[in-house]
């Protein structure tokens, strides 16, 4: 059965080193799309803009910030990513109401999640990237040539934004129709109001609230987001999107009643889980992060409100959740967990010591808490698998 079915799972990428050369390389890439870089609208000025300007300038920045979370198994994005696709390939494995197994070793193949997959699995789980390896060409030639019948492709973005869940989308589409054009492809919609992805996050951070030790009126919960252009609210689309949507019951987003709003989007995944997590939930507001200079971004801005946070409101114990990561990147574990930590606790003071999240400042905050994200959690791998299942029996 499992043979005529795959499952893709796909998320934006990471340069396979931290050497100079490959991170250029991935960064070409990516700021080469023309749906993360559209302007200007001329491809061989945009692309003489971002090879010239742009990534010679943030070049060795970025190379840094990488070597500040990679790990003895590389990146912490492609590793845990290969880690969620084996644990899926596990519990696509086993009944539906058994009881989750001790996963495998991670497995030796960077393409393929778990090489001796069952048999009698519900289909073959894959991983691919939008940028650098496990390429989605590479994947999808890959697929192609075992003989599947149907693809279900697993976008690892709960929001619809141009630069995120529709880039990678469109990219598997276009794949597909030149290599395997009578495979049939379907689509996970985005499911950032879904109750079981909601479930899921709540089961993340509720030990992390559960863990205070005093409640206090000067904590908070800072949702930081990714930011994207003002003007990327307004002129989101579908175009290029040929896979079917899949339908599913808990599934909240049609392009009709959901939309492709982006701030609506996250609007929604905030209040539904604050009102999941209920009284666990300290004071709460809501940045945007990892801006790019030359236009209005959507704000308040996370690096700024950080600061705000501890000098004008008060704040002394802060949690960071960034739910429109799946899985921690460069974007939390650098950008949140090593910045954002030091500019809190110091608010743009002295920098705290990197290896903790408590220090004490006139200006700064007290205790500095990044909430992982969903990456390899029991709960998210479930809230996988049965949209998995719901999929093949469908």
């Amino acid at each position: 059965m499992s043979a005529r079915r795959a499952v893709l799972i796909v998320n934006l990428g990471s340069p396979a080193s931290t050497a100079l050369e490959d991170v250029r390389e991935y960064l070409e890439e990516f700021l080469g799309d023309p749906r993360v870089i559209d302007r200007p609208r001329w491809r061989w000025l945009r692309r003489t803009i971002v090879n010239r300007i742009i990534i010679p300038r943030r070049l060795k920045n970025s190379a840094h910030a990488y070597s500040q979370i990679w790990t003895k198994q590389g990146s912490p994005l492609i590793t845990t990513s290969r880690s969620v696709c084996e644990k899926l390939a596990a519990a696509l494995s086993r009944p539906a109401n058994a009881p989750p197994q001790q996963a495998d070793a991670s497995p030796t193949r960077p393409d393929e999640a778990a090489p001796e997959q069952s048999d009698h699995a519900l289909a073959k789980v894959y991983l691919g990237m939008r940028y650098g390896q496990p390429s989605i060409p590479e994947i999808a030639a890959q697929i192609a040539a075992t003989g599947v019948k149907k693809v279900l492709i697993f976008p690892q973005y709960p929001h619809y934004a141009m630069s995120s869940w529709e880039t990678v989308v469109v990219r598997v589409c276009e794949e597909f129709a030149k290599r395997a054009p009578d495979i049939r492809l379907d689509c996970v919609k985005p499911f950032y109001a879904d109750a079981d992805y909601i479930d899921a996050l709540a089961a993340v951070c509720r030990p992390y609230l559960e863990a205070r030790p005093n409640p206090a009126p000067h904590d908070h919960l800072l949702f930081s987001y990714h930011g994207i252009p003002v003007r990327h609210v307004d002129i989101a689309s579908l175009r290029g999107v040929t896979a079917n949507f899949v339908d599913h019951p808990l599934a909240q987003w049609t392009p009709e009643t959901g939309g492709l709003s982006y701030v609506e989007h996250i609007k929604q995944t905030t209040e539904k889980l604050l009102l999941r997590l209920g009284g666990l939930a300290p004071r709460h507001s809501l940045a945007y992060q990892s801006r790019l200079v030359g236009e209005p971004w959507l704000s308040p801005y996370t690096d700024i409100e950080l600061v705000r946070l501890a000098q004008e409101e008060g704040v002394r114990r802060l949690f960071v959740l960034c739910p429109a990561f799946t899985t921690d990147c460069l974007e939390t574990l650098e950008e949140i967990q090593c910045q954002g930590r030091d500019s809190f606790l110091g608010a743009n003071g002295d920098k705290c010591d990197s290896a903790s999240g408590d220090a004490g400042g006139s200006l700064g905050g007290d205790s500095f808490q990044q909430i992982p994200c969903l990456n390899d959690h029991p709960a998210y791998i479930d809230f996988l698998a049965s949209r998995v299942r719901h999929w093949a029996a469908s």
